[in-house]
């Protein structure tokens, strides 16, 4: 105790003028607080770059000198208090230790993520968060609709921007656009105003056997919601397959040549494609799970050919997604086991997993394995019987199974692992405090060796705090040095 009082007590006004540059004495000056007559510099938590250095340098001085005036006030108090504010200095000052660490970084963005995926070990561990469109959109002052359906700004853009916001180790998960050919059934999506926060935006598509139509309603400030799905009977479903998987689709690559450029060397962009499995069906069929699981019931043959059309489909949409220069190739398959079974998954997902992941391997790129919910089987599948470099995002329970330390010491030594802060709580419902514990708790269990990347267990709320999303970061690169 007695050292750390000593330490509290030597911040002085000429240790500040000694640590600080003008332009951060400036900072440190334009950002004071007044407690008990005194003037006290405060933290200033701006996820900005251009804010970055000076404040990590900052703190140092602000966590000693802040709770040195504070350990003053506390000197005729009892002993408990005034031991609960020494062991809070503390912690503050090894915290600006590992931030001292922090300061040192020798990778950008890019390299960091790339190097966890890859088995290396970076300078600490990337942190990275499931970055939500309408959270985007509300952290930047958006319209909702404007963005999702009048397309004002592209959603790739707005996402980036929340992400540099925040500071993050950025990434973007990118589809380039297909391109229509002249014998491709035509397409006709009209954009209806219902009400002043309602919009419906329908699509039919006209086969030469029948019309197939869906439709979704955009609220002012949400995200889309499927009221409409597309499969409503057998002939639908027959000539989605029909018409749905041209075995000789191309894409434009130039459509995500831009979004590309604009993350540089922040972060990683990803080129994703979707796993076939009952998790996908279910997005298209009118009655969602329960529709789609008894149409492949009363109609098992169609399961077959749908696995068929499907994977030759999207591996050729890997394969020309490798061509656009994206960093690595991301797998989508949410909720497949959630939504399926284990025998579905090993039925209909890992073999495409698997052809995918070797075409992947022989092009000499990356590739990452999304499946949120009940993980555990498909993390171990991958494991054993692919080449997959990196599963996320490893949800806890309940809504998961992944413990995160037995995970990372069963298939760590190989996988890289992204997850698996909570989003419910303490990302949306938590205190900042209560974040740095759970970021604390993932660093512990999982950046022993690197191939870890902090994530949560999934996209975040709309509504979770700037401050907690302050939190996360600034606990991450506090902590996870290596």
């Amino acid at each position: 105790m007695a050292e750390i009082l000593e330490l509290l007590k030597n911040r002085t006004e000429e240790d500040r003028t000694r640590l600080l540059t003008p332009e951060q004495r400036q900072a440190w000056d334009s950002t004071c607080i007044d407690i008990d007559g005194q003037t006290v510099p405060r933290h200033l938590d701006r996820p900005s770059a251009g804010f970055a250095v000076p404040i990590w340098q900052g703190d140092i001085v602000i966590a000693s000198l802040g709770l040195y005036l504070l350990l003053s006030r506390l000197r005729q108090t009892d002993d408990k208090k005034l031991s609960e504010a020494v062991s809070q200095a503390a912690r503050a000052i090894s915290k600006c230790e590992q931030k001292e660490a922090y300061m040192q970084e020798t990778m950008s963005g890019k390299e960091r993520i790339l190097a966890a995926m890859s088995g290396q070990i970076p300078d600490r561990v990337p942190v990275q968060l499931g970055i939500t469109n309408m959270f985007s959109v509300y952290q930047q002052g958006l319209v909702g609709w404007d963005v999702y359906a009048y397309h004002k700004q592209p959603m790739w853009r707005v996402v980036a921007d929340t992400q540099r916001r925040f500071g993050l180790d950025g990434y973007l998960y990118l589809r380039p656009a297909v391109i229509r050919r002249p014998g491709d059934p035509p397409r006709k999506t009209t954009l209806t105003r219902l009400n002043e926060n309602k919009l419906e935006r329908r699509t039919v598509i006209h086969t030469p056997e029948g019309d197939l139509t869906s439709a979704e309603t955009i609220m002012k400030n949400e995200s889309p919601t499927v009221t409409e799905g597309l499969i409503k009977s057998e002939r639908d479903f027959a000539l989605w397959l029909k018409y749905g998987f041209p075995d000789d689709t191309d894409y434009d690559l130039a459509s995500i040549s831009e979004p590309i450029a604009y993350m540089g060397h922040n972060g990683t962009c990803a080129g994703s494609a979707s796993i076939p499995g009952l998790h996908a069906l279910t997005d298209l069929f009118q009655g969602r799970l329960a529709a789609a699981t008894y149409f492949i019931t009363d109609y098992p043959d169609y399961l077959d050919l749908y696995r068929e059309k499907a994977e030759r489909h999207l591996l050729r949409a890997v394969e020309q997604v490798i061509d656009a220069g994206v960093d690595y190739i991301e797998l989508s398959g949410s909720g497949m086991l959630t939504l399926s079974t284990p025998d579905l998954f090993r039925q209909l997902c890992l073999p495409f997993i698997r052809k995918a992941a070797a075409i992947c391997s022989q092009a000499g790129i990356l590739v990452e394995v999304h499946c949120c919910g009940k993980a555990r089987l498909v993390v171990e599948d991958l494991y054993r019987e692919t080449a997959v470099n990196s599963v996320n995002p490893l949800q806890p329970p309940p809504m998961g199974d992944c413990d995160l330390a037995k995970i990372k010491q069963s298939f760590g030594d190989r996988l890289c692992l992204k997850g698996n802060v909570g989003v419910t709580h303490p990302l949306l419902f938590g205190t900042p405090d209560d974040v740095e514990r759970d970021v604390l708790r993932c660093l512990e269990a999982a950046k022993a060796g690197g191939r870890f990347i902090l994530f949560s267990e999934e996209g975040i709320g709309a509504l979770t705090s700037a401050e907690n999303v302050t939190r996360y970061v600034a606990a991450a690169k506090a902590y996870g040095a290596y």
